[in-house]
């Protein structure tokens, strides 16, 4: 009974999971309708992402912990502002692009996770990792071209580099938090990376002098659903996750989202996309998803 228990928590978990992460760029999608320009909607997630963990933080840690040094909190400094760039990219990505080439180029994040253990740190990696590596870069190429056939072709290729740096900058972001992680628990360097993050996009936010005439109601709610659901909850579930199921079936998961994305978007908004892109879109996929599982198989 206990271990059907907790197949059910575990199967809810995993629905909840790629549900939460899929909405992210539909909630995105529909502040971009209203008016709300890329850099409010990321200035919105982070600020109240961190305003809601602060009180989580807090209630974790009422036992006393070491003190983290300052060269941990500036490390963490810079991983925050690469973090809160890329949500900037991505973000403004789906204000160029469609919501399933947006979310497919981003969750290249494994591929460039392999790349910068393999030049910078000179890795072995599972052979497997390179099969990603070509169907990923083939699906992105052709993704790419599917762009310039059509109309605003510098719009759509700006947005195919955004969401590609996205992914990039959310691979380093990672690639630190792994080697701290025997330096500061993991809440903390999470809570940390966004509170500086916060804090640079709010100065970004504020030289920019912008217009607070469309942040009514109904937009502070969507910014509030956005950090709560997919930031917090999301990521969270990620890490939760992540401690119960294999590396498979995790990677499994990472793909499912620009699917989930994909087919909400095309039901909300009527996004179609031609038989060249979705062609791009599955070897994207299928090339992360082999380059995610290969990471786990890295040869000694």
């Amino acid at each position: 009974m206990i271990y059907l228990k907790d197949r059910v928590s575990l199967i809810l978990s995993l629905v909840l999971l790629v549900a939460m992460l899929s909405i992210a760029s539909i909630l995105i999608k529909v502040l971009h309708l209203k008016g709300i320009d890329s850099l409010t909607i990321t200035v919105g997630r982070v600020t109240f992402a961190t305003l809601l963990m602060a009180p989580i933080l807090i209630f974790f840690n009422k036992e006393e912990s070491p003190p983290i040094s300052y060269s941990i909190v500036g490390i963490s400094a810079i991983s925050g502002i690469i973090l809160a760039n890329h949500f900037l990219c991505w973000i403004h990505s789906i204000s160029y692009i469609s919501v399933a080439e947006s979310t497919a180029l981003v969750t290249t994040t494994p591929i460039w996770i392999g790349l910068i253990s393999l030049l910078l740190f000179k890795e072995r990696l599972h052979p497997r990792f390179f099969g990603g590596i070509f169907l990923s870069t083939l699906g992105s190429f052709t993704m790419f071209l599917s762009g310039w056939m059509v109309e605003e072709t510098d719009k759509n290729g700006m947005g195919y580099l955004l969401a590609t740096a996205g992914a990039a900058l959310m691979a380093v972001y990672l690639l630190i938090g792994q080697r701290l992680r025997n330096k500061i628990p993991l809440r903390n360097y999470i809570f940390l990376t966004n509170f500086f993050g916060a804090f640079f996009l709010l100065l970004l936010f504020i030289r920019n002098e912008p217009s607070l005439r469309l942040l009514s109601i109904d937009i502070l709610v969507l910014l509030l659903i956005l950090s709560l659901g997919p930031h917090i909850l999301g990521h969270t579930l990620i890490i939760s996750v992540a401690r119960r199921i294999s590396a498979i079936f995790v990677s499994l998961i990472i793909v499912c989202e620009p699917v989930g994305a994909a087919i909400l978007a095309y039901f909300i908004f009527e996004e179609n996309m031609s038989i060249l892109a979705t062609v791009s879109f599955i070897f994207v996929i299928f090339g992360v998803f082999l380059a995610a599982t290969a990471l786990e198989n890295k040869r000694p």
